[in-house]
């Protein structure tokens, strides 16, 4: 397998930690207290190797503990960390961009309070300095202490066929935004445009990806 030298980057990092659709879809389950295999399992509709591949790889990059189910109790189930449990923020975002541009059912029988206040909110992003909301017209960026190079493998990943919107579970609530960042191909060009990369030889450039793979994103 070959190799690759591209920026270092946070968002390659993150998304080659847990930029796959059923790390994701169980995200979604726990988040809602859906922890044991079983439960999981039912849910996503997902077979039990592929449940237990991702359950094993969310454990050991510490997004996921066992816990027993009740004090004593030799019954296991999984329980976010203080790590995906700041992942909670983009999910809530997560819920209005559903809203924004995509018709999803399960939606219209949520609906969110803050309990300090008592008042039901939709979330927004915003500047902690002038309580401003934020787009991305509004920000730059400039490298930080950490830009400088990542050896990086090349790999050739298929786009899944299986629709996040298939899945059985009554709390598919991101069904259309799993279905784009559950990929991470997808996702990185995404992340790249954002920063000013539009050519796709730019794109080949800082990803480790075939240009195969490169023009199939690009079409998706």
């Amino acid at each position: 397998m070959s190799e690759v030298i591209t920026r270092a980057s946070s968002i390659n990092r993150a998304l080659d930690q847990i930029g796959d659709k059923w790390c994701l879809l169980i995200f979604q389950e726990v988040f809602w207290d859906v922890n044991t295999f079983t439960s999981m399992k039912e849910a996503m509709g997902v077979s039990r190797g592929v449940l237990s591949d991702r359950l094993k790889w969310l454990q050991s990059i510490d997004c996921l503990q066992q816990l027993p189910e009740k004090p004593g109790s030799k019954r296991l189930s999984y329980h976010l960390t203080q790590k995906s449990m700041d992942l909670y923020h983009n999910a809530l975002t997560a819920l209005s961009w559903e809203r924004q541009f995509h018709s999803a059912p399960g939606l219209d029988n949520v609906g969110l309070v803050h309990t300090v206040c008592g008042n039901k909110f939709n979330p927004v992003t915003q500047c902690v300095r002038c309580d401003q909301s934020i787009y991305h017209q509004d920000v730059i960026y400039f490298p930080g202490p950490g830009a400088t190079k990542d050896l990086r493998e090349m790999k050739l990943r298929r786009r899944s066929t299986l629709s996040a919107n298939d899945v059985p579970s009554n709390r598919n609530l991101y069904g259309n935004l799993v279905n784009i960042m559950g990929d991470r191909w997808t996702a990185n060009i995404l992340a790249l445009s954002f920063h000013g990369i539009t050519r796709f030889d730019e794109f080949r450039k800082e990803l480790p990806i075939g240009k195969n793979t490169l023009s199939d994103r690009l079409k998706h």
